[in-house]
């Protein structure tokens, strides 16, 4: 290579001399046996934060904590998008957000984009979802319900996110069992996707104040009222961030409950040996760590970085080397075909989990995200991770391993550093435009009345 290589020590730039030898080429992957069935549950809007086996001081993820303890638990997993249509593409397609084009919950990918669902059902699975998110329903403009064989809606209606009642998630816990028993004799993929912890807050009655000595009243964590201070139209009382932090931790024990009694259920069918289980998020939430609550907003890890745990036969081995490198959600679609012993389609942007190098590269892109609300996009190296914000005059760069609540903005110190990371990433979205970037002819179609409501519901627009 002719380029040189820059490393940073302090707030100094330090020249590092250029590879004379090519690296040496990986070796073969160390693959676990290929399992017979998949079931991956999505809970929405749960950062890494707030999980227990991350480090959470409080007892949130009893179930979520005991797979990680038998399975893995990757790090540092990042979201595509700071929302669910836009991420939830990602993982279906293993495109990035201006590749495959779903975004904010209006453009759909062409059809000739293969998804997870349609890849697996070729190759004999049968294919479900179950969904408590209106966006991955047979009816929604965002087409994320294509290629299932059998798809179960288990949404609130738009009067329920507004009447501010507890959530009522046994239903899709019911469904994604009902699709188990039917299926327990054929190879299945299963997508479970919880709506909680996605505000409002609300669990069921038995969990609040599960984490709060005083009634949580002043808080009413709806729309209206995100939406109001997030744009400083009225202010935030520290005592009012506790108490919705405190009832988001609750929502997340109540869905880990439910968890529990899905993942009992394939004990109970004698199947959980044959199943490769992966729990993980669309995206985060954020209290404030920036000026901001819940998420679409922002691009920092508070919303970005989000749990991934795995437990199946014989992948602990294979995943060990790997646990502490910066993963995206585009790399399960190939983990999934590399878990199952089934050929990923050509095309595919994101690297199967098994067949990382044994070193991360430290002038490597290791995962990307783009929030299209506000033009952002992040990039994360191991070490720093810049944000370019096409609103702003400025891009910000943080160094993740001494700064991981990215509170020190790096790019007044560090300018020369700065531009080299966007040079860096400037070159490596030319060499994205080359795979499956379908952008230009995505599937465009209006909103209708109802869900544009559920839109607005969701925290997602005001207008």
């Amino acid at each position: 290579a002719d380029t040189h290589s820059v490393a940073w020590s302090g707030a100094a730039i330090i020249a590092v001399a250029p590879r004379e030898t090519p690296p040496p080429a990986p070796s073969a992957p160390l693959l676990p046996p290929a399992h017979k069935n998949v079931l991956v549950i999505v809970l929405d809007a749960l950062r890494a934060h707030n999980v227990g086996c991350y480090g959470y001081g409080r007892d949130t993820t009893p179930t979520i904590d005991a797979v990680a303890r038998t399975g893995v638990r990757f790090e540092r997993m990042y979201a595509s998008a700071p929302y669910t249509t836009s991420s939830t593409w990602s993982l279906f397609t293993s495109l990035h957000p201006f590749q495959h084009g779903g975004l904010a919950g209006r453009r759909r990918p062409i059809p000739s984009v293969p998804t997870v669902q349609q890849t697996l059902g070729e190759q004999g699975f049968v294919t479900g979802a179950v969904s408590g998110n209106p966006f991955i329903a047979s009816s929604s403009a965002t087409g994320l319900a294509r290629d299932f064989h059998e798809v179960i809606e288990t949404f609130d209606d738009v009067g329920d996110m507004l009447r501010l009642e507890p959530r009522n998630i046994t239903e899709t816990t019911d469904e994604a069992i009902g699709f188990l028993q039917r299926h327990r004799d054929e190879r299945f993929f299963l997508y479970a996707h919880y709506m909680l912890p996605h505000a409002p807050y609300y669990p069921a009655a038995e969990y609040i104040q599960l984490f709060a000595l005083d009634p949580i009243d002043s808080v009413e964590p709806h729309s209206a009222w995100l939406e109001a201070v997030n744009r400083h139209l009225q202010p935030l009382q520290r005592e009012q961030r506790a108490q919705l932090e405190t009832r988001y931790d609750e929502s997340i024990r109540y869905v880990d409950a439910e968890l529990k009694r899905m993942l009992d259920a394939l004990v109970q069918l004698g199947i959980d040996n044959d199943t490769l289980v992966v729990i993980t998020a669309d995206h985060g939430d954020s209290f404030w760590e920036h000026g901001v609550l819940s998420h679409g907003r922002v691009i920092y890890d508070d919303i970005m970085n989000v749990p991934l745990v795995l437990r199946g036969n014989g992948i602990s081995d294979a995943l060990r080397p790997h646990l502490a490198k910066p993963v995206s959600t585009v790399d399960l679609f190939p983990t999934l075909c590399d878990a199952l012993g089934i050929e990923a389609p050509p095309g595919l942007v994101g690297r199967s989990l098994f067949r990382r190098a044994p070193e991360s590269d430290p002038e490597v892109i290791q995962a990307f995200c783009q929030g299209d609300f506000r033009l952002m996009r992040a990039y994360w190296w191991p070490r720093f991770k810049l944000i370019v914000n096409y609103t702003q005059p400025n891009d910000e760069l943080y160094d993740i391993e001494r700064d991981p609540g990215e509170r020190r903005d790096l790019a007044d110190l560090c300018p020369v550093l700065t531009h080299y990371y966007r040079a860096q990433a400037d070159a490596w979205l030319v060499h994205q435009g080359q795979f499956g970037a379908v952008t230009v002819a995505v599937d465009q179609r209006p909103l209708d009345e109802e869900q544009a409501e559920r839109l607005k519901a969701l925290g997602y627009f005001d207008e």
